[in-house]
């Protein structure tokens, strides 16, 4: 929100043997200050107290999240058969979501061309999952449900599409000589979708929902994480026969080496796969070593210091004040420095 500041004029008067000092407004208001009040002190005050001006272009809509303009999307993560796109976020503000943006740069192998938007409260975030100690950085198996309705595999992305409700840890140490799950599930309340999700035509672009479209808001809390997913859909059955140019294409950001301070490390991207052995370059992993069911998939540089966000961005009506979106960094990103004197950003 836009702050209304002062500046102000300092008048000296001569009155016999004092001196009164004054202030002057821009608005040609004359201001006398106190004995021993300084000049900056009553700035500093009049600037606190104000309110935000009335006058300017404020606005409670906003937008976050991995948009085409900040972080331009230089590589194609493609979905075949039974496949979900996922990806993390933490609130920057409080509110409500009212659109979800996504673009697709690639085709659109889907059945009747159709996606399931749904989202979660996250449990992955800057704070648990791959990347986050114990964890190692992405891309990094994590785990799925169970369904006897799946003809294919027989396992679920969903609670709610899964017959047995318990999660099947993909990550598992010895302990006391015991196996022992070492991955909790990505998400759990849904916050949004009704249990299926919204069904949404992919097209190539820029596409987007609103979510007032079943009179069910999505608020979030300042800090809150959450999880966006998009399903592709697909019959029960397994497709015997897939082709590189039958995918559905999502845009993705793959970043240069970042350090782990950076709020766009670890990457925010997940895959649910179907089968075992599905995605191609993951972090430098070898493709056999990657596990049917969630997938953290990181980078697309053999680099975890890398970082990847797909393309997915949301606009919000806040309730609170946001933090400053930096659109461009003059001469760079001026890293880490121990020296205390200025400079140049």
């Amino acid at each position: 929100m836009k702050k209304l500041y002062f500046v102000f004029f300092l008048l000296f008067a001569s009155t016999g043997l004092a001196q009164q000092r004054l202030l002057i407004t821009p608005n040609n208001d004359v201001i006398p200050l106190q004995k021993n009040e300084s000049v900056e002190s009553y700035v500093l005050k009049k600037n606190m107290r104000t309110v935000s001006s009335t006058s300017g272009d404020c606005s409670d809509k906003y937008i976050f999240g991995y948009t085409r303009e900040l972080y331009v999307p230089n590589w194609i993560n493609s979905y075949y058969h039974k496949d979900v796109a996922g990806q993390w976020y933490v609130a920057k503000a409080a509110g409500t979501i009212d659109t979800v943006f996504w673009y697709n740069n690639g085709t659109t192998g889907t059945l009747e061309s159709l996606v399931y938007l749904r989202i979660f409260q996250s449990n992955i975030g800057p704070d648990f999952g791959p990347g986050i100690p114990p964890y190692p950085a992405p891309c990094q198996s994590w785990g799925y449900w169970l369904d006897t309705d799946d003809l294919d595999q027989g396992i679920a992305a969903f609670r709610e599409d899964a017959s047995d409700t318990t999660w099947y840890s993909t990550i598992n140490e010895l302990q006391n000589g015991r196996v022992v799950p070492k991955s909790r599930p990505p998400f759990e309340l849904e916050k949004w979708g009704q249990g299926v999700g919204a069904a949404v035509t992919h097209r190539r672009g820029v596409n987007k929902v609103w979510l007032g479209i079943n009179d069910l808001p999505c608020s979030l809390s300042v800090g809150e994480k959450f999880f966006i997913s998009f399903k592709m859909n697909s019959g029960p059955d397994h497709v015997i026969s897939e082709n590189e140019t039958n995918y559905t294409g999502l845009g993705l950001w793959s970043s240069d080496p970042l350090t782990t301070a950076d709020e766009d490390w670890p990457a925010r991207n997940w895959k649910f796969y179907e089968h075992d052995s599905g995605p191609g370059n993951c972090a430098g992993t070898p493709k056999e070593q990657i596990k049917r069911g969630w997938v953290a998939r990181g980078p697309f540089t053999d680099d975890t210091l890398s970082s990847a966000a797909l393309s997915i961005w949301y606009s919000m009506t806040v309730t609170t004040n946001v933090p400053p979106q930096i659109q461009t960094i003059y001469k760079g990103y001026p890293g880490n420095t121990f020296d205390t004197g200025p400079q140049t950003v």
